[in-house]
């Protein structure tokens, strides 16, 4: 088993919470104005792709010292099912992989006001996500997940 470098998981969990700070404030605008003004909604995209990416990195990070890296679903599936990430939560992984690849492949149009319909829903996982990782990482040991 490879060790955990704490150090590369905080320089990680910087830009995650970077890209969650601007995430709220995006999710506080209107939807009228995220949808409308090509400069918030690129925002909430471009940050959008960067928490994921940082939450993937992470996520790929820590479980690839508890077994070989094979590819993000597998991880998803292998972690779930030994009871180190809630099954809702690595769904809700499983999901954001998939959102990550609309966003920067362009595999088809992502509706504007799903954009904003993601900021509403999905920063709460964010949340959770870091609690998960934290617990995991015995950073936490008494935070729920």
């Amino acid at each position: 088993m490879n060790p955990v470098d704490k150090v590369k998981i905080g320089e990680l969990f910087v830009e995650f919470r970077k890209a969650r700070e601007i995430l709220e404030e995006l999710k506080e605008t209107t939807v009228e104005k995220v949808v409308s003004h090509f400069e918030k909604h690129g925002a909430a995209k471009y940050f959008l792709i960067v928490a994921v990416e940082a939450a993937i990195d992470i996520y790929s990070h820590v479980t690839s010292a508890a077994r070989p890296a094979k590819g993000l679903r597998r991880h998803l599936s292998h972690h779930g099912r030994r009871g180190n990430f809630p099954d809702e939560l690595v769904r809700e992984l499983e999901k954001v992989a998939k959102l990550r690849n609309l966003l920067v492949h362009l595999y088809g149009r992502l509706d504007d006001r799903k954009v904003y319909d993601i900021l509403q829903t999905w920063l709460d996982d964010l949340d959770r996500f870091e609690s998960c990782v934290q617990r995991y990482l015995g950073m936490v040991p008494y935070k729920v997940c």
